[in-house]
């Protein structure tokens, strides 16, 4: 994972500048090779700096902050380690407060699983909390699992991020 920051100096003088940083490091550490990269400029007294490029991060905005990019290696280091999509991870976390700011418990607390779709989800679900054996089969075909999962999706219990084909579901509470 890492950025490619930019001398906006040299850019907006025709210059292409910069460096590829990794991400994986501290703030402190990525600081202070942006300041490097910028006494290295061929524009004297350079001072401003966008990211321009990344790898591993999901999108990075030119202005993302140094934190927040230390922030996304977290999440995407929880999202290899979970087999999750960082996108997805990304996206599951946007929302949180503080209190469940680490990438790392939010998985173990909130993540269900991947899924074909949320009705796969919902009869897995069912079928772990029930003997759905004891359902006669003229019965069990009527259950409307798409609509099980959909209450649960309205009613708050969980969200669903679709990626890939794939519904990828955590838990709401």
């Amino acid at each position: 994972m890492r950025i490619y920051v930019a001398c906006l100096a040299s850019y907006n003088n025709g210059i292409l500048h910069g460096r590829w940083i990794d991400a994986t490091t501290d703030v402190e550490v990525m600081a202070k090779e942006i300041e490097s990269m910028l006494k290295d400029s061929p524009i004297a007294n350079a001072e401003e700096w966008a990211i321009h490029d990344s790898e591993g991060l999901g999108d990075v905005s030119e202005n993302t902050s140094l934190e927040e990019i230390a922030r996304r290696v977290e999440i995407a280091e929880a999202a290899a380690r979970y087999d999750l999509p960082v996108p997805v991870l990304l996206e599951a976390m946007e929302d949180i407060g503080d209190e469940e700011s680490n990438a790392e418990s939010f998985v173990l607390v909130h993540y269900r699983g991947r899924y074909e779709d949320l009705a796969e989800f919902a009869e897995e679900l069912y079928s772990e909390c029930y003997d759905l054996e004891k359902i006669p089969d003229s019965l069990r075909g009527h259950i409307d699992w798409y609509g099980v999962a959909r209450d649960m999706v309205y009613g708050g219990d969980i969200r669903e991020i679709r990626h890939d084909g794939f519904s990828y579901v955590f838990w709401n509470y």
